[in-house]
């Protein structure tokens, strides 16, 4: 602070100069008081700046520290960039190849698609006169079965009637025979029988000659 300005001498005189004096006193006491309150303000304004001076220099430590750290995290983030760039250059590649194949891959695909829709369209065409060809053969086939069921169906009628009517001169003759051998049977029959009776008649004429001959030799009582 500058010094406090002079006031004009007054008038001379012993009193007036002891009062000038008291005065001047006075006013110096109240501008050391200012002072000392403005030492004092001053001091605690050190003191502050003091602490925040020690505050900033934790914080330059601080800011230092973390401008390192900061310089060593850009160091690693070049890295990172320099290996993203390299991973981004790789995946462009990859893409490239990708796309290369997939175009490839559609190429083909789209040939296939095309051989396929040739085949098909031949395959109908193919199948169309296929069914043509088959529904004749099958309206050919079908009148020759008729046909052939006629034909098969006349020759077994016929073979029917033929049997039949073998079967009836079968069963004819063999009735015939049936009826000549009972015949037989029973003329053998009736001469066994005759001759049975013969021999009984003639057991029985012995029989009654023998009875004769002992009822003649027997005594007369």
């Amino acid at each position: 602070m500058g010094l406090p300005a002079t006031t004009p001498r007054p008038p001379r005189g012993p009193q007036k100069r002891i009062t000038a004096l008291e005065a001047g006193q006075r006013e110096t006491n109240t501008r050391l008081g200012r002072i000392e309150d403005t030492l004092r303000t001053s001091s605690h304004l050190f003191e502050l700046m003091h602490e925040r001076l020690e505050h900033l220099e934790e914080g330059q430590r601080e800011l230092v520290v973390g401008q390192r750290e900061l310089v060593e995290g850009h160091r690693e983030l070049v890295v990172g960039h320099r290996e993203l760039v390299e991973g981004q250059r790789e995946v462009v590649g990859r893409l490239d190849q990708l796309v290369e194949a997939t175009i490839r891959d559609r190429t083909a695909w789209v040939e296939a698609h095309q051989r396929i829709a040739d085949g098909q369209e031949a395959l109908q065409i193919e199948v169309a006169s296929s069914h043509r060809s088959f529904q004749h053969e099958v309206v050919e086939t079908r009148r020759s079965l008729q046909q052939e069921l006629v034909e098969t169906r006349q020759s077994f009628q016929q073979e029917l009637l033929e049997t039949r009517r073998s079967f009836q001169h079968e069963l004819t003759e063999t009735r015939r025979a049936i009826v000549d051998r009972l015949d037989r049977v029973v003329e053998a029959t009736i001469r066994d029988r005759t001759a049975s009776s013969d021999r009984i008649g003639a057991v029985e004429r012995r029989l009654d000659v023998v009875e004769r001959r002992l009822s003649e030799r027997e005594p007369p009582r």
